[in-house]
């Protein structure tokens, strides 16, 4: 209130008659930040932004009215929680390696399903038809009364390189993603890499790796 009441009565009435008084006659009139105010208005301090940091965890949450006690109807909100998901990916230029669905029960402690992919991801449909894969197989103790959908493990994101002069037609489904699918459906030990062996016999080279690890990342 001081600082407003005090030009008029110096006989300043314009805004910009105040920068022209010598500067140490304002700094004996007015406070220290005074200056640094007019300074910083006139771009003589510039002021440094924080430049804005996503957060480097997704979470986002569901609660249902009544118990669902059937896995088709948790596709639904399953797939607004991917969607969200994967909006929040594009917005940071990510991908997820790794996410959880947490299913909450009344009566029974929260069900987690770990949703784990070998190489970053951030299609909504692709991620969702993974999450939908999981939860059907999944034993689930009791109905849910609420989803929960938390991703931490968010890795930077290369997407596929593609050719401009391709003149075959592409697979509807990329090896990728169709990996990814199997081994949602079938369980993670049912999809092996090929390794070499020494042995002359073509049959002993195939099939004949550990389960592909979802922690180790494709490059």
């Amino acid at each position: 209130g001081e600082v407003r009441e005090a030009p008029p009565r110096m006989g300043l009435r314009r805004p910009g008659e105040l920068p022209r008084l010598p500067r140490a006659s304002i700094g004996r009139r007015f406070a220290s930040t005074v200056l640094d105010h007019l300074d910083r208005a006139y771009g003589l301090r510039p002021e440094p932004l924080i430049a804005y940091r996503p957060p480097d965890v997704f979470e986002a949450r569901i609660e249902f009215d009544h118990e669902v006690e059937s896995s088709q109807a948790l596709l639904f909100p399953l797939r607004r929680l991917t969607a969200d998901l994967a909006a929040f990916l594009r917005s940071r230029d990510g991908g997820v390696q790794r996410f959880v669905i947490r299913l909450e029960h009344e009566r029974e402690g929260d069900s987690d399903v770990v949703v784990g992919l070998l190489a970053p991801e951030r299609e909504a449909g692709a991620l969702f038809d993974l999450a939908r894969a999981r939860i059907e197989r999944a034993q689930v103790p009791a109905p849910v009364r609420g989803m929960r959908l938390r991703a931490d493990d968010l890795p930077r994101f290369v997407p596929d390189a593609g050719d401009l002069f391709a003149s075959q037609a592409r697979p509807q489904l990329p090896w990728l993603q169709l990996r990814e699918r199997l081994r949602a459906r079938l369980g993670d030990a049912a999809v092996r890499p090929v390794v070499w062996r020494a042995d002359h016999r073509p049959e002993c080279i195939l099939l004949d790796g550990p389960p592909v690890d979802p922690r180790i990342r494709a490059v």
